[in-house]
């Protein structure tokens, strides 16, 4: 029960570091820290990590892949063309 609520939890923080920042601007921070905990861990994702240790390899998300880099720079290059063009 408690890795599917993890896994819940993991699918709900992808679209909030993604799209966050359209209904609360702050929230662009997340994109740049997401990508220090990807270069820091080794491009492992610390929800997934405790998603594994949790559900064994049954993991909704296993690792960032490059549709992952390159939607949340789109993001980050549509708030920097919405807010400062």
């Amino acid at each position: 029960m408690i890795g599917l609520t993890i896994s819940m939890f993991h699918l709900i923080m992808c679209f909030v570091v993604t799209f966050g920042w359209m209904f609360y601007k702050p929230l662009i921070l997340l994109i740049p820290i997401t990508f220090l905990v990807w270069a820091y861990t080794d491009n492992k994702c610390v929800i997934t990590k405790l998603e594994k240790h949790l559900n064994g390899d049954l993991c909704v998300l296993s690792h960032p892949n490059k549709y992952s880099y390159y939607i949340l720079i789109g993001s980050f290059i549509l708030f920097l063309i919405c807010n400062f063009i």
